[in-house]
């Protein structure tokens, strides 16, 4: 069995030139000064309030909760189907090929990639299971050169013998926070549409003080 790990290189030290010239210029000038810095915060917030305020941009927040629930809706169909698989599925030995991880600072991916006969076919075929990390990690430490899968005709779903509850469970958890998401995300994007549609802009409400 390959074991696969890609390791992203930390961008702020890889590939960053000499900086030393300007660490010392900041240091002897004393570095921005309390006034600067609260100026340049307070012309990002009014920026951002700027956008948010936009109508159109506001409306273009609805796609944020209804994507959430998309996943949400996605997962439990993916969750109904590992159980129906369970129930109905065919369980076949499957030869572990490799254990691929890619681990970056933004995202942690990995996959079991397996090779394995469906039922009433005849031909192998090449399978990719993703799967957490911590799964991973006891596949490598158990390093199998076979797996017990369960497989149906008509579905994609594959479900690990080893792991199946396991794989069950986190596929319902993971739909549940996503629709924790969008109940958290909806309201909020609602009522700051209904805000701006009756009361406007509130950057408008507030008196400018004449210089």
């Amino acid at each position: 069995m390959r074991k696969t790990r890609v390791r992203a290189l930390d961008h702020r030290t890889a590939g960053t030139p000499n900086r030393s010239g300007k660490k010392w210029w900041r240091r002897h000038r004393g570095g921005a000064t309390a006034l600067e810095r609260g100026l340049t915060n307070a012309d990002s917030r009014t920026r951002l309030v700027n956008i948010l305020s936009n109508r159109l941009f506001a409306r273009a927040l609805w796609v944020l909760p209804l994507l959430l629930l998309t996943i949400c809706v996605s997962l439990v169909r993916a969750g109904l189907e590992q159980l129906d698989v369970l129930r109905e599925g065919s369980t076949v030995t499957a030869e572990v090929v490799e254990v691929y991880t890619r681990e970056r600072a933004e995202i942690t991916y990995g996959e079991l990639r397996l090779v394995a006969t469906p039922p009433g076919a005849v031909q192998p075929e090449s399978l990719a299971v993703e799967l957490p990390l911590t799964f991973l990690k006891d596949v490598e430490a158990r390093d199998p050169e076979t797996m017990d899968i369960v497989m149906t005709t008509g579905s994609e779903q594959v479900v690990l013998v080893p792991y199946q509850r396991q794989q069950v469970q986190l596929t319902f958890i993971n739909a549940a926070m996503a629709l924790v998401g969008f109940l958290g995300l909806a309201p909020m994007v609602f009522f700051w549409n209904r805000t701006l549609a009756r009361d406007g802009d509130p950057a408008d409400a507030v008196p400018v003080n004449p210089a």
